[in-house]
């Protein structure tokens, strides 16, 4: 519960952030980049734009590193099964 309001309070710093950057920020303006020269937008726009830029790139990584994370999980566990069954089996010859 509390993670949850901590986490609407960021939310809702982030979106004021970004209303005042909007207001403050509406001088139109190009970006250069390897010779190439984007349309006249306003800063804030540009501003959105990279951010969420990179919250797609962040949560691609972590997705990415997630997926690996459960494959590696699957597969210790598979093993781990494995050595418990020969384990199990080791015990029952001895016992006879």
């Amino acid at each position: 519960m509390l993670r949850n309001l901590i986490l609407g309070l960021v939310l809702l710093a982030v979106v004021t952030a970004a209303v005042i950057l909007g207001l403050d920020n509406q001088a139109p303006m190009t970006v250069r980049f390897l010779n190439q020269v984007s349309p006249e937008w306003p800063a804030f726009w540009w501003l959105c734009a990279t951010f969420g830029g990179g919250v797609l790139l962040g949560v691609s990584l972590c997705a990415a590193s997630l997926v690996r994370g459960r494959f590696n999980q699957r597969l210790l566990r598979r093993s781990l099964h494995q050595r418990e069954v020969e384990l199990d089996r080791l015990r029952d010859s001895q016992h006879e």
